[in-house]
């Protein structure tokens, strides 16, 4: 579904970070990911990335462990990325190759394993270290509420997606931010956002 067509609207609601502590700054190119759309319940929504209320949190023990993991994962069986399988490593991996317009065989080997291990341990959003801002949910509510609502007029809304973004950034200045982002299809099913 394209959100041009006024049934459906896109809003930014979390970033996070990997390896980094600097402040976030990214201004000029990076290297955007926008995976393929998740549908979900706004219910499950909340309890994976609201579970104590109003505030965003990625609760490291969730007790739906498997009911979960689907929608936080960046396993190729779940998430795909312009309806093919996606590979955080590989992804990461050809962004350093444009950047440095270099192949992968001109890496050290031990370089290369190193950023293996380090992108391989990244399973889920839960494996990202820093959180840089987010939205609290009567935020989220309320921009939709006071602001789209108003927009589409007489067109029914139909779906809202959220955006959690992960910016993955490396210590060498020539290689651009990569950005991933997690799109969520929530339809609109009750008069939460209305």
């Amino acid at each position: 579904m394209d959100c041009g067509e006024l049934d459906c609207v896109e809003l930014d609601i979390a970033v996070l970070g990997k390896d980094t502590c600097t402040s976030l700054e990214v201004i000029g190119t990076t290297h955007t990911i926008e995976l393929d759309e998740i549908l979900i319940d706004f219910c499950l929504f909340k309890q994976i990335f609201y579970p104590y209320g109003d505030n965003f949190c990625l609760e490291k023990n969730m007790s739906q462990e498997n009911v979960v993991y689907p929608y936080i994962t960046f396993s190729a069986v779940y998430r795909t990325y312009k309806c093919k399988p996606f590979s955080l490593l590989d992804t990461i991996i050809e962004n350093i190759e444009t950047d440095l317009n270099i192949t992968r065989n001109c890496l050290t080997t031990c370089s290369l394993i190193e950023l293996s291990k380090e992108i391989s341990n990244i399973k889920t959003l839960r494996n990202i270290d820093c959180y840089y801002s987010s939205l609290t949910l009567s935020n989220i509510i309320s921009v939709i509420r006071n602001s789209y609502t108003t927009m589409i007029k007489e067109n029914t809304l139909k779906y809202v997606i959220l955006i959690i973004s992960v910016i993955f950034k490396s210590p060498n200045p020539h290689i651009l931010p990569v950005i991933i982002k997690f799109k969520y299809k929530i339809p609109v099913t009750s008069n939460i956002f209305l």
